[in-house]
């Protein structure tokens, strides 16, 4: 089997684990890279901020997770992650669309929350949660976020 780049892509052959691999390696399966978001309203202090993405075509899909440790510390309003790794297409902002699901936890208990990331610019996403209108996620609601919290939203969206 050999790969071409222009139609057929693939010739007759046998499929080989190589020859799947070099598919992969070819731009089929993308790899994830790391990228560090930028927080608004709240200050990691000693927890964690990861990210990571990978790119298809023109769509962008990545995770972010933060866990605030003891000395987080939150600002009031409306948190926000800024510094996606790729620029959102305009329509996407334009509409308010969802960037994708987003988890909270506080920590210390039970509490859960489901939301959305919604982008609010090309580069950066607030969140909301509960009703069918969603209630902005801030440093006091779904719950008060605290030591141990976690928010941790995917996304994916149409690059510019």
């Amino acid at each position: 089997m050999s790969v071409n780049t222009t139609p057929p892509f693939v010739t007759a052959g046998t499929v080989t684990s190589a020859s799947r691999m070099n598919l992969l390696a070819d731009g089929i399966q993308a790899a994830w890279t790391a990228f560090t978001p930028t927080l608004g309203n709240i200050t990691i202090g000693n927890g964690t901020v990861t990210g990571k993405w990978f790119q298809q075509g023109k769509i962008i899909k990545g995770h972010v997770e933060i866990v605030a440790g003891s000395t987080t510390t939150y600002g009031t309003g409306t948190l926000t992650v800024g510094a996606l790794p790729v620029a959102a297409a305009a329509s996407y902002v334009l509409n308010g669309s969802p960037a994708g699901p987003a988890f909270m936890h506080n920590g210390s208990s039970a509490t859960r929350n489901i939301g959305l990331a919604i982008l609010t610019s090309t580069t950066s996403v607030f969140f909301v949660y509960g009703s069918a209108a969603g209630a902005t996620v801030t440093n006091t609601a779904p719950f008060t976020f605290g030591t141990a919290s976690v928010l941790t939203f995917t996304f994916e969206y149409e690059a510019a």
